[in-house]
C-alpha cells in the first residue's frame, strides 16, 4: 500500500473504527433522519432567538433609542402571510 492509498483510507478507517466502538459500548448513532431533525430543530431555535433578543431589545430600550424593528410591519407582514395561507387553505380544501 503506498501513501496515497494509505492517506486516502485513513479517514474512512478512522471513523469506522469509531463507529464500531460506540455500537460495541450500546451507544447509537444518529440516523439521516434525526440529524436533519435536529438541524431544522437548530434552524428554529436560531430564528426564535435572534427573534427574542430583538424583541427584548426594543422593549427594555430607551424610548430615545431607535428601534431594532419596527413591529407594525412586521405585524401587518405575519398578519398577510396567514391570510394567504388561510386562503389556499379553503381553496384546497373546497
Amino acid at each position: 500500500m503506498n501513501v496515497y492509498e494509505l492517506s486516502a483510507t485513513a479517514p474512512q478507517s478512522l471513523f469506522m473504527g469509531k463507529m464500531r466502538s460506540n455500537a460495541a459500548k450500546g451507544h447509537q448513532s444518529a440516523t439521516d433522519g434525526e440529524r436533519g431533525m435536529r438541524v431544522f430543530f437548530a434552524f428554529l431555535l436560531g430564528i426564535a432567538v435572534t427573534i427574542g433578543f430583538a424583541f427584548v431589545r426594543d422593549a427594555t430600550a430607551p424610548t430615545s433609542d431607535q428601534p431594532f424593528v419596527n413591529w407594525n410591519v412586521v405585524s401587518a407582514s405575519a398578519r398577510g402571510a396567514i391570510d394567504s395561507v388561510r386562503a389556499q387553505w379553503d381553496r384546497l380544501t373546497k
